[in-house]
């Protein structure tokens, strides 16, 4: 048997307040290859020689991986040789990083009145009065990402006779949740040498390649 009990008024009026923060960080994060040259190079050889060998860059691919691993500010987006319609890409892109704070901040917040009167007679009046507020953050910075709560608690006890005990105990809670639409999973399928924004300013649709607007 479990007994649940809830604060409730009585003695001396008392105000109190209460908070505390708290930051969370991953632990433990893979360590992605970013370098555009090396990861061309990993992942054609992962895939030689397999059912799954769908990956075969050409000598201008590899070109321009070296030229982007030993000089980063070269642009990461040109016009696709190949088809002048269609955007190539070649970024070095951590996506952990991109997508994710190094640590998020969570806070709450408690504010109560608490007393009585005429304690100890038949006419005693007990209170007890207290809003809360609690905010959580998530990690990614791209989208909204938090979980808010309010909620507020009265409670009123009167005892107008000896024998007769009148008792309130109201709670009102509200609760906001922001979270991004995709799961976390999708970042496994994001290859480095993606980006983000085209040139003109458009969104990538796919890691490798993507169609320009005519």
């Amino acid at each position: 048997m479990v007994l649940i009990t809830t604060k409730q008024g009585g003695g001396k009026p008392t105000i109190s307040y209460n908070n505390f923060f708290a930051y969370g960080r991953p632990t433990v994060l893979p360590n992605p290859a970013t370098d555009p040259y090396i990861f061309s190079r990993v992942l054609e050889t992962a895939t030689d020689n397999t059912p799954w060998d769908y990956v075969n860059y050409s000598d201008e691919h590899y070109q321009w991986a070296k030229q982007r691993s030993e000089d980063p500010s070269i642009p990461d987006t040109r016009l696709d040789p190949n088809d002048p319609n269609r955007w190539a890409y070649m970024g070095g892109n951590d996506w952990y990083d991109y997508f994710f704070q190094k640590q998020s901040m969570s806070q709450n917040h408690n504010l109560s009145f608490s007393g009585g009167a005429n304690s100890g007679t038949p006419q005693a009046i007990n209170y007890y009065i207290s809003a809360d507020y609690n905010k959580e953050n998530g990690l990614n910075k791209i989208a909204e990402d938090y979980w808010n709560r309010y909620s507020s608690r009265a409670r009123i006890d009167f005892s107008p006779l000896k024998w007769l005990k009148l008792d309130n105990n109201l709670n009102i809670y509200r609760t906001e949740r922001a979270r991004p639409l995709a799961g976390i999973t999708n970042l496994y399928f994001l290859q480095p040498t993606g980006v983000a924004v085209n040139p003109d300013g458009t969104g990538v649709t796919t890691g490798r390649d993507g169609s320009r607007p005519g």
